[in-house]
């Protein structure tokens, strides 16, 4: 009886979930952006105003742009609506193997318009990604762009929790022979157990680029320090870049760092700072 109990409740949580008809808003991007700039994506009402003035990382965006090239494989963990998944097609043409994860059923089908609206073909995985297989509590919250495995709202105010899902998870290193190309990593805390997932790919990976986000914040939240991440870019193997995209409070920043200089530079910035770090080997 409470197994049945349990998986109606979940039942009731998913139609609640994929029922919600989020309000969506036109947004273009920066015309300094790079290959992308003026191109319009469909986002969540909710993050509008932020994802058209700072959401859309232009500094990432270039390095990104610069590092793809045609046969690549890009992997966007985390893909939200598409924008890094765009502009790899518009790089690459059709001559990239795209996929996409994105487990947020509020989310997924702004992403797959935004692909077809700028004829990104691009493969649209609705699960996340870990460190292990099988379902997962997934939360889905009014501000998009913290949805995930966190059940926290990470000091955000104002912010609705729309409903618990179970989603499923997968690791990379079980879906992928390889990772030849480009990963980006964007899931709100959780990037260590993506990588977790993909280990033994990336201990045998020989050219790939990894972006990969740094939030402390979100990482304290979801159990994690930096060290944690760090540990699967080894100072051995990979060059690491911190990469700061521009907002209203900083201006845009790219360094080349060890694990040591990351890791002092980043306790000593303010509650809620975040930056990207690029990996290559």
């Amino acid at each position: 009886l409470d197994d049945i109990l349990v998986r109606h409740l979940r039942w009731r949580a998913l139609r609640r979930a994929t029922n919600h008809v989020p309000e969506t808003r036109m947004v273009a991007a920066p015309l300094d952006t790079s290959v992308i700039g003026g191109y319009g994506f469909e986002t969540h009402a909710s993050t509008a105003a932020w994802d058209a003035s700072e959401g859309i990382e232009r500094v990432s965006v270039r390095l990104a742009a610069t590092l793809l090239r045609p046969g690549d494989t890009f992997i966007d963990c985390g893909a939200n609506v598409g924008v890094y998944s765009v502009l790899a097609a518009k790089v690459c043409g059709h001559k990239v193997e795209i996929h996409c994860f994105e487990p947020d059923p509020t989310t997924a089908p702004i992403l797959t318009r935004n692909l077809s609206r700028h004829d990104a073909r691009a493969r649209v995985h609705r699960c996340a990604l870990g460190s292990s297989s099988g379902p997962r509590e997934f939360h889905v919250f009014s501000t998009h762009e913290i949805s995930g495995f966190a059940a926290d709202t990470q000091g955000i105010a104002d912010v609705d929790r729309l409903a618990s899902i179970a989603v499923d998870t997968v690791r990379l290193a079980d879906t992928f022979a390889a990772l030849p190309g480009f990963l980006k990593i964007d899931v709100e805390g959780f990037e260590t157990e993506v990588l977790r997932g993909a280990q033994r790919l990336l201990g045998q990976a020989a050219d790939l680029a990894i972006l990969v986000e740094v939030n402390p914040q979100a990482m304290a939240t979801a159990g994690y320090r930096l060290d944690d991440l760090l540990e699967h870019v080894p100072a051995s193997d990979w060059r690491l870049w911190l990469v700061e995209d521009p907002t209203s409070k900083r201006q845009s920043r790219l360094m080349e760092v060890t694990h040591a200089e990351l890791t002092e530079y980043s306790s000593a910035q303010p509650r809620g700072w975040y930056a990207n770090l690029l990996a290559i080997k």
